[in-house]
């Protein structure tokens, strides 16, 4: 919707809608702005870019989040709002709005499924379920989730 120019009229106006430069811990800011609680900290952190899109998480947004360090690290975040998406995108449709509601919520377990993006309104006009889509097989378990991951490790696997 950022690219549509109904909400960026002029092309330069056009942005990815989470611009973040960094991700602590895998890849922190080289210089980060300043420290909070012992955690480096930047505005350009992605969970930080993130973050002022969809408000800083709330107690039970946070309750699928087991590990005490990322906890920690979670409640060095200044409390935001949710930012209206409406106001930042005025030319998109209601079924547009609806759809980013309910795809950018924090907690996964609060997040619309994947069943009912396929179903939301937003896509009824572009689907052609039953000339082509099928659902087949059973779902994917890679080798790794089944690891205690550590940050090296975490790193290995992605690069």
């Amino acid at each position: 919707m950022g690219m549509m120019k109904e909400n960026a009229p002029n092309f330069s106006q056009r942005t990815p809608l989470f611009p973040g430069k960094s991700c602590f811990p895998l890849s922190p800011a080289k210089n980060p702005t300043e420290q909070r609680h012992g955690f480096p900290f930047s505005v350009n952190d992605q969970l930080a870019v993130i973050f002022q899109l969809i408000g800083s998480p709330l107690e039970g947004d946070k309750s699928f989040v087991t590990d005490q360090k990322a906890l920690e690290y979670l409640n060095t975040f200044q409390n935001l709002p949710r930012e209206n998406l409406q106001a930042k995108y005025p030319g998109s449709p209601p079924e547009a709005i609806d759809f980013l509601e309910k795809i950018l919520v924090f907690n996964p377990y609060f997040r619309t499924s994947l069943g009912d993006c396929l179903e939301h309104p937003l896509f009824k006009n572009v689907r052609k379920e039953k000339q082509y889509e099928t659902i087949k097989g059973k779902p994917v378990v890679l080798d790794f989730e089944k690891e205690e991951l550590t940050k090296d490790r975490m790193r290995e696997l992605m690069l």
